[in-house]
């Protein structure tokens, strides 16, 4: 394109961005963030909320009491309730006292929690339905019943899962659940600081209820009886075992006993002292013994010595004898003598000397096996001894235990037919009364959940709501004021709206509207902003709506008005106001036709306003061009206010490009809908092109919703006018 080309793009520079960007909002930031924050949780706000909501709690609670009291009174099937009591007895009353064999119960916590568990065991639930045949009442047995619609049993059916009809029709699995269905239908309790157990039954019959808790409560004493009666007999049947073994053992130990004294020469421990004695008196003689024995082997050494070697003199002083003397002198005083007699003494005593020798080891002989017989005598009667008082200790001890075990047999034996419960029936139960369904409780119940449940509602509204209801919540996130609140008009259709406006002057949505114009043009004290701009985050926020209204409101001064419609995309303006059927923005921007030629005037609006139209060029290319421009200059110079509708800053770039060539950017933000994320990321867009939004407005809001919400006073003056 050439240099006259209106449409040729301007292009800042780097400085001139810079400026621009430094325009910016300094606080943006801190917005950013008070956005991105999570809410905290405010007390009041929660009991406001709740507070404001009390009619939908209310009705929440009304609606779950009804269907509460419907079901109890139409659909719930009674229940009667039956109570017996039983008392365990604490003081023990046998008239045989067998406490290793049998035991009453305990009265600690722990032994009647046990006791209570017993009296549910599925053993004793399932005697009491074959004794009362609960296996033939519907109520437990649910196969009896007729099909319902909605069973799951018959639901599961339709899909004709493998092993299901046989799991269902299962003998023992119908067992297991009718005693699953009766231990249902039973409480079992102890009441505090006594020994007493009630057994309530709870069904849809008042005299099954009572057949019920009294016969459990029966089974349960026929129970511990039968318990007593199986320990008795097991005790006699051990102890009469453990008596003939008993029996048998002391027979036989005393048989040993009487075979032992009878086959031992032992008649008294004094016998065997006797036995000591003689040992010691052997032992007396033996050493004698030896020693006669040493002394006539040293006479027949010393004999045998001097006839050996002739010694006469050695002789005379060695061998004691009064004839060997003599003839000792003689010889030694004659010397004619001969030694032929001295060596036949000498000889004689020598052979007398063996001889004694000879004896004295004979009778040390002798006395040596008298002495090992003896001996051996006293060790085998001592060993006699030993095993005799053993087995007599046995014997002692076999008769002691065999007696006491006897005494227990015949103490058991008549034990048998003494045996009673450690418990008993304090009080029968009587025909049942109604307990259930607790018509009253359930509904208060029901409400109270109801009531729960709306305040739930009411605050999971509350705190997941990301949406704006209040001007002070929207400037405290934003910290751009808040210069209207332009509430939702009752129109049926866009073409409605000048007719609406011009019909009801003073209705309220006019009248936000007159506010929101005075606000605009007392903004800024100095210079009146001549340009306006309405822009939004998304569509649907009232923004062309809101302009159109400006436009109306402003013209009401007497000013001249243009209205531009700056969407060239959708077109919207036309949708309001009609097609105007010639040329429009791209005419005047290319050059093509002056604005005074193309705007359209109509006299039932007040103002004049410029239509898009059609254009093979991007939009934002358009409102990038030095013709855009040159179109506001125009304007400026030929209005004394020029409002400009352009489309949502978070679908198009085009609102951002044009907030350079405006004095004033109104930025809505529709009541209860627009999302505080996208709030923050439309002011963000403005400030990442310099630019700052000059105001917000607060658009289609209901008062009755916000009336609702709790916001009525913030807008009491628009309510009062609507």
């Amino acid at each position: 394109m050439n240099a006259d080309n209106p449409l040729k793009f301007i292009r800042r520079s780097p400085q001139e961005m810079a400026t621009r960007a430094a325009r910016a909002n300094p606080n943006r930031a801190a917005q950013n963030e008070v956005f991105t924050a999570p809410r905290e949780i405010d007390l009041m706000e929660v009991v406001g909320s709740i507070w404001r909501g009390k009619l939908l709690i209310f009705a929440c609670a009304l609606f779950t009491s009804l269907l509460a009291g419907w079901y109890v009174f139409a659909l719930a099937t009674p229940g009667f309730t039956s109570q017996s009591r039983l008392m365990i007895n604490t003081r023990d009353q046998r008239l045989v006292d067998v406490e290793s064999v049998l035991s009453g119960i305990s009265t600690d916590q722990t032994a009647i929690n046990t006791e209570l568990e017993i009296i549910r065991s599925r053993g004793l639930i399932e005697r009491l339905v074959l004794d009362l045949k609960l296996r033939e009442d519907p109520e437990f047995n649910t196969s009896l019943r007729a099909p319902s619609a909605i069973s799951p049993g018959r639901f599961l059916r339709q899909f004709n899962l493998p092993g299901f009809d046989q799991l269902d029709g299962d003998p023992a699995n119908q067992t297991q659940s009718i005693i699953d269905n009766v231990r249902d239908a039973i409480l079992v309790s102890s009441k505090r600081d006594t020994f007493l157990i009630e057994i309530r039954a709870t069904t849809n019959d008042p005299e099954k209820s009572a057949a019920i808790a009294n016969r459990l409560a029966q089974l349960y004493l026929d129970n511990q009886i039968k318990s007593k009666f199986e320990a008795t007999e097991f005790a006699v049947g051990w102890l009469s075992e453990r008596v003939a073994d008993l029996e048998l053992d002391l027979n036989k130990t005393e048989t040993e006993i009487k075979t032992l004294r009878a086959n031992s020469d032992l008649v008294s421990t004094d016998a065997l002292e006797a036995l000591n004695i003689r040992v010691k008196s052997i032992r007396g003689r033996l050493l004698e013994a030896e020693e006669s024995e040493a002394s006539a082997i040293a006479a027949e050494q010393v004999i045998s010595t001097v006839l050996h070697n002739a010694d006469w003199v050695a002789a005379k002083t060695s061998v004691s004898d009064p004839i060997l003397t003599g003839l000792i002198d003689k010889f030694l005083s004659d010397d004619e003598t001969g030694d032929q007699e001295l060596q036949s003494r000498l000889q004689l005593l020598l052979d007398d000397a063996k001889l004694k020798v000879s004896r004295a080891g004979l009778q040390r002989g002798a006395l040596q096996q008298a002495l090992l017989q003896s001996e051996a005598d006293i060790q085998r009667q001592n060993d006699d001894l030993t095993r005799l008082n053993q087995l007599v200790r046995e014997a002692d001890a076999t008769r002691v235990i065999y007696d006491t075990f006897l005494a227990r047999l015949k103490e058991t034996s008549v034990q048998i037919g003494l045996n009673r419960a450690d418990s008993r029936i304090l009080s029968t139960a009587t025909i049942g009364e109604i307990s259930s369904p607790q018509k009253a409780r359930a509904m208060a119940v029901a409400g109270l959940f109801g009531a729960l449940l709306g305040a739930a509602y009411l605050m999971l509204r509350q705190f997941a709501h990301k949406g704006v209801r209040t001007i002070n919540d929207l400037e405290e996130i934003t910290e751009i004021p808040v210069l209207g609140e332009v509430p939702r008009m009752p129109i049926g259709r866009r073409k409605s709206l000048s007719a609406f406006l011009q019909q009801n002057p003073i209705s309220a949505a006019a009248e936000a509207i007159r506010n929101l114009r005075t606000s605009i043009l007392m903004f800024n004290t100095v210079a009146v902003p001549k340009v306006i701009m309405v822009t939004s985050s998304e569509p649907a926020e009232g923004k062309t709506t809101l302009a159109i209204g400006l436009a109306h409101n402003l013209a009401s001064l007497g000013k001249r008005i243009l209205l531009i419609e700056g969407d060239l995309r959708k077109s919207g303006l036309q949708q309001h106001l009609g097609n105007p059927g010639q040329a429009g923005v791209m005419s005047v921007i290319s050059g093509q036709s002056s604005l005074l030629d193309v705007v359209c005037r109509k006299e039932n609006l007040g103002f004049d306003f410029l239509a898009g139209d059609h254009t093979n060029l991007v939009p934002a290319d358009v409102f990038t061009s030095s013709g855009f421009g040159s179109l506001i200059s125009m304007a400026r110079e030929g209005y004394d206010h020029v409002v400009l509708d352009m489309p949502p800053v978070l679908a198009v770039p085009d609102a951002r490009i044009a907030a350079g060539l405006v004095d004033f950017v109104l930025y809505c933000v529709r009541w209860d809908h627009t999302k505080r994320a996208h709030i923050a990321e439309g002011l963000r867009r403005f400030s990442s092109v310099g630019t700052d939004v000059s105001g917000l407005a607060l658009t289609q809001i209901d008062p009755k919703r916000m009336k609702r919400y709790g916001y009525g006073d913030t807008y009491a003056a628009y309510a009062a006018y609507a």
